[in-house]
């Protein structure tokens, strides 16, 4: 989970275990995005109350922001050209796209600066398995940190690990 300030008042946390980028989708007949700041006036559909709304409001004032109930909403406007491009997590993108079948749409850019951190978080009064766990955390290597989300994974190390439907890959310590 993606520590924040709110999460910090009742939980403590190891660090990040993984780290999955939020990329720009966009149709596929959209260029690779380098910045989202060259992109006057184009219309962003984003879920209402995101973190990435906030931001984007703030860092980008050039894009056109359209809310929407859900994040496959916000997809599914890109998909029928009712809105230029969306923000999601590489995970949930690339999922989305095939499971939903939006084979129109394509991943055009990433955001480096709104990377997800993804932690481990236990309640406050857990410190010991907070400890145990860092411990583990510990021996996860940075190429396992940054491993492609569709290596298969029985290539990713000596270590047992476990690939549930859905493509992600976790390691039992």
């Amino acid at each position: 989970m993606r520590q924040t300030p709110a999460r910090d008042a009742w939980l403590i946390f190891t660090k990040p275990i993984f780290f999955d980028p939020n990329v720009i989708i966009t149709r596929e007949e959209h260029g690779f995005i380098a910045d989202l700041k060259g992109l006057e006036g184009k219309s962003l559909a984003l879920p209402r109350g995101i973190m990435v709304e906030e931001r984007v409001r703030r860092d980008f004032p050039n894009l056109r922001v359209i809310l929407t109930t859900s994040e496959p909403a916000a997809m599914a406007l890109v998909s029928e050209r009712k809105a230029d491009l969306t923000i999601r997590s590489l995970i949930v993108a690339a999922n989305a796209i095939k499971k939903e079948g939006l084979f129109n749409l394509k991943i055009s850019g990433q955001i480096p600066e709104y990377t997800n951190q993804l932690r481990i978080g236990v309640l406050k009064d857990e410190s010991l398995l907070r400890s145990i766990l860092a411990k583990g955390v510990q021996t996860i290597t940075a190429q396992e940190r940054h491993m492609p989300l569709h290596q298969p994974a029985s290539r990713v190390g000596n270590n047992r690990h476990h690939a549930p439907p859905g493509g992600a890959t976790f390691r039992f310590l």
